[in-house]
């Protein structure tokens, strides 16, 4: 058996064997929920402490405390957190929204600065940091709000599909050759608003998701360790003292019948019968009083039975001042002995 340490000695090496009792698969693959991990965690922390020399009551049900722990643990750990959803989106879809809106905003606002400030590198700067922060901004606004954002891809779509319809219609009237402008349209709005939409639900970060887990798994173990750590059950009952074991129904009798005497005020010396039969039921009991004669020699051995009122030399007489009370021969409590 290991020797028992410490509460905080344990509970590292009992959160480690926490992480390793989580990542073993379960039988025929099957998923694990965090309420089945904690139950696991609670029902080996008992056995582990056993083997950890911590538990030494060995006469309790070890079964039993563990569904006492698990059940604990369950009402103090509650529910697990919901997890939050990230609503940050992706820099991978992001690109070619951005880049698409750099795009844009370069070519629109580059003839301006070319009208205003005769240079059109100024309109190319500002206006791909302007595009780019305004569909990024757009699309933000959008995922924040689904229902806009489905009816914004059907207004896309039903208007890029007119566009489409116009062009075609004025290509063959001969008016102006806008067919390819408005197939890029019919194409480019609605694949953009697509490019989001997968990123608009739950994104968990797998280092985020490992790091709560983690915490988790910690957080049940060290409450399933403080829960075995104080059960009741965990160290052996204290053994009984000499002699507290009940005293016999005859030496109650002999005692109710001494109340009585005591009660009825009788004389002391027909009290006599009253004590006797109380000490020969307690002798029949077990019990028994030792005292040395008066005047006899103190002897080394009597050490193990009485206590001396300051120093006794060996063969110096002696007298008792207390009996050494005896049960079954052992002394269950010393008398005292005095030099005369």
């Amino acid at each position: 058996m290991k020797q028992a340490r410490g509460f905080e000695d344990l509970l590292p090496a009992w959160q480690a064997y926490a992480r390793a009792l989580a990542g073993a698969p379960l039988a025929n693959g099957a998923s694990e929920t965090f309420q089945s991990l904690q139950g696991r965690i609670a029902s080996a922390c008992p056995g582990w402490l056993a083997q950890q020399g911590a538990w030494p009551n060995r006469d309790v049900d070890m079964a039993m405390v563990a569904t006492d722990v698990r059940a604990a643990l369950v009402r103090l750990s509650g529910p697990p957190a919901a997890e939050a959803e990230d609503s940050v989106m992706d820099a991978a879809a992001l690109a070619a929204p951005a880049a698409v809106g750099s795009a844009l905003g370069a070519l629109a606002l580059s003839p301006l600065t070319l009208l205003w400030f005769d240079n059109r590198a100024i309109g190319l700067a500002l206006g791909g940091v302007l595009g780019a922060y305004l569909v990024v901004r757009v699309i933000g606004m959008l995922l924040d709000r689904p229902g806009v954002l489905a009816a914004a891809q059907r207004a896309t779509a039903l208007a890029g599909g007119g566009i489409a319809v116009n062009g075609v219609w004025r290509a063959i009237r001969g008016l102006t050759p806008s067919l390819f402008k408005s197939a890029a349209w019919l194409v480019a709005v609605p694949f953009l608003l697509t490019l989001v939409r997968p990123s608009a639900g739950r994104r968990p970060a797998t280092s985020v998701e490992g790091a709560r887990k983690l915490a988790m798994i910690h957080r049940a173990a060290a409450l399933a360790l403080a829960l075995c750590w104080n059960n009741p059950d965990r160290l052996p009952p204290p053994p009984k003292p000499k002699g507290a074991d009940p005293l016999p129904a005859s030496v109650w009798d002999a005692l109710v019948r001494l109340k009585a005497d005591l009660a009825r005020n009788t004389p002391i010396e027909d009290m006599r019968d009253s004590c006797e039969d109380l000490f020969q039921r307690c002798q029949e009991a077990g019990y028994d009083w030792k005292s040395p004669p008066p005047g006899a020699p103190y002897d080394a051995e009597m050490a193990e039975a009485f206590d001396s009122f300051g120093l006794i030399a060996p063969g110096q007489p002696i007298r008792t001042s207390r009996a050494a009370l005896t049960r079954n021969g052992e002394v269950i409590r010393r008398g005292e002995v005095r030099r005369v």
